[in-house]
């Protein structure tokens, strides 16, 4: 799958949120909206861009997304891009 964008402009876009929220202890969370609206197309895509992997978290087999090292790579790349921008 192609790379996906984590700036838009001088700002990070979803995406890097979720891959900061993934390299929490207890990864990251699907979040389920009012009729049926969720994000679980986005972590489906960073999973497929190879940027997080789902693991088993706690005694009960819960599922959470992981930021794996290439999508650390990513993310401070990605912040790296915007500080540049921030400071030119």
């Amino acid at each position: 799958m192609s790379e996906l964008k984590l700036t838009r402009g001088s700002k990070l876009t979803l995406n890097a949120d979720r891959l900061e929220a993934g390299l929490m202890k207890e990864g990251a969370q699907v979040t389920r909206r009012a009729k049926g609206f969720s994000d679980y197309s986005d972590f489906v895509n960073l999973v497929g861009a190879g940027y997080m992997e789902l693991k088993l978290i706690g005694p009960k087999g819960g599922q959470r997304f992981v930021t794996t090292e290439k999508g650390k790579q990513a993310l401070s790349s990605a912040k790296e891009s915007v500080k540049q921008t921030e400071y030119a």
